[in-house]
């Protein structure tokens, strides 16, 4: 289970050591994944015919019993949140995702916006997306936030805690107590939600078989959220200890390093004075952090690129007292300058447009393996491409294409391309472009539009065990268009 951290810090150590390379050759990312080692789990799921699956933990499937039988009634007026750590994915298309998701069973609605936990003195703050659901006859709210590397070493650390703090951000604050050690006397709420942390292990080691530590499409899986979210995803870590505030900031509590709702007082009062001030709360004669309070806070986080707990912490309080954020190195643009391409061979990079006169722009920015390859916008599988061959796998570049001429494109005919193997074997390519929002594919472009570019070969499996090398190309008028790929 170190891999976890061992794989963040190289990541962390990459990011800081090596300058962000605008272009190069393209990369091919990992190798799509394989569900043997996970099949026979009693949580795993598959749908054959569409490649989804997903993956629970038997002590997840345990807890759902507990809530479905009714066993926690007796906790309602209190309330009582547990969570399970699960992944799921597509097998086709290569794509997989872990997934934290709360549960929260009481007589009032909590709405929450984030979760914290506390593990020695850190606090770590996750965005989730909350929405009612039902288990049995049993309704609950449900909060889920996906995990990337450094979400999943989080879940690592809590495995090896003793003791785990938690706390929902809503319109109330729910705060408990979970513990890697409980007594067999405890209520069932005390060894329910305790036994959360033991959802993890199963998952991480599953995780560990499906190679995680290679995955490299968490942006993808980002954008994919935000899609059907609205919200991006957002961790954040604070040592609640080091943490400082402006001389006329108010005070933050010291257990959790924040103000949140139910808190009272002269800090609160000092709170809610500023936030009238820049015009986020009207009514803030009190000094008792309300609903309207928690607002007002959610409303400035946002607008100021903060995660929306809705309770106030240090940075949202230095912010808002008038210290100034923290700089973050900003990652160059991507350039928008065309380069011409000459008559005969061309060598091209990632990332860079090229142009051939009165013909077509193209820029690749990746490419990856996987079995099937869906429109980005698609709700289903209909207008996916796929292989037809069991033993093969799909060569998938993915890019923008604008047509320069005055009249309509078409891939097959005019603009063909080829992904060659140690300048002996040659696959035909096929290019289709992404239209009606990305719902669907085509295979030709009107005069001067632009569109997402997705380019396909079918290719052995077997070939990718060889070490010869590889090369996209493409021919567009006089002029070749040639991509190294490396691997």
């Amino acid at each position: 289970m170190k891999k976890w951290f061992i794989a963040l810090a190289m990541l962390i150590t990459l990011a800081l050591c090596c300058p962000v390379a605008m272009a190069g050759n393209l990369s091919l990312n990992a190798m799509p994944y394989s569900l043997d080692s996970i099949e026979t789990y009693s949580g795993f799921s598959l749908d054959e015919s569409t490649g989804e699956w997903s993956l629970s933990s038997n002590q997840a499937l345990a807890m759902l019993d507990e809530v479905q039988t009714g066993a926690l009634k007796g906790y309602s007026s209190k309330g009582n949140c547990f969570f399970e750590l699960s992944v799921s994915g597509n097998e086709k298309s290569g794509w997989l995702q872990p997934m934290l998701t709360l549960y929260f069973v009481g007589s009032n609605r909590m709405e929450p916006s984030a979760v914290s936990f506390l593990v020695d003195g850190t606090r770590y703050d996750l965005a989730v997306f909350s929405e009612e659901a039902a288990i049995g006859e049993q309704t609950v709210e449900r909060m889920q936030a996906p995990l990337d590397m450094e979400g999943l070493a989080l879940m690592e650390k809590l495995t090896q805690a003793e003791e785990v703090k938690l706390r929902l951000h809503g319109n109330k604050t729910y705060s408990t107590t979970l513990k890697a050690k409980v007594s067999s006397s405890a209520n069932a709420r005390t060894q329910v939600e305790s036994a959360s942390l033991k959802t993890l292990e199963p998952i991480l080691a599953a995780l560990d078989t499906l190679n995680i530590s290679e995955y490299d499409r968490w942006a993808e899986n980002a954008e994919i959220w935000e899609q059907k979210t609205n919200q991006k995803p957002m961790l954040t870590q604070t040592v609640v200890a080091d943490q400082t505030v402006q001389e006329n900031a108010p005070k933050l509590t010291s257990g959790w390093g924040m103000l949140t709702v139910g808190d009272s007082g002269s800090s609160v009062r000092s709170l809610q004075k500023s936030l009238g001030q820049e015009g986020y709360l009207v009514d803030f004669d009190g000094s008792r952090y309300d609903k309207l309070t928690r607002k007002a806070v959610m409303r400035y986080q946002q607008l100021n690129g903060l995660l929306p707990t809705g309770s106030a912490d240090q940075q949202t309080v230095n912010l808002l007292f008038g210290a100034m954020p923290e700089t973050q190195a900003s990652e160059p643009e991507a350039s928008t300058e065309r380069i011409a391409l000459a008559a005969g061979e061309n060598l091209a990079q990632g990332d860079l447009i090229y142009e051939a006169k009165d013909v077509a722009a193209i820029s690749l920015e990746q490419c990856e393996l996987a079995r099937q390859v869906s429109p980005s916008g698609a709700i289903d599988a209909a207008g996916a491409v796929g292989v037809t061959n069991s033993d093969n796998l799909l060569f998938i570049a993915r890019g923008t294409i604008q047509n320069l001429s005055s009249e309509e494109l078409n891939f097959y005919f005019q603009l063909p391309a080829t992904l060659i193997y140690d300048g002996k074997y040659s696959f035909t390519c096929t290019l289709q472009c992404e239209a009606d929002g990305g719902s669907r594919f085509e295979t030709s472009i009107l005069p001067m539009a632009q569109a997402d570019l997705v380019v396909t070969a079918e290719i052995p499996e077997a070939l990718l065990n060889q070490t010869g090398d590889w090369s996209l190309s493409f021919t567009l008028g006089e002029s070749q268009l040639v991509y190294p790929i490396d691997r």
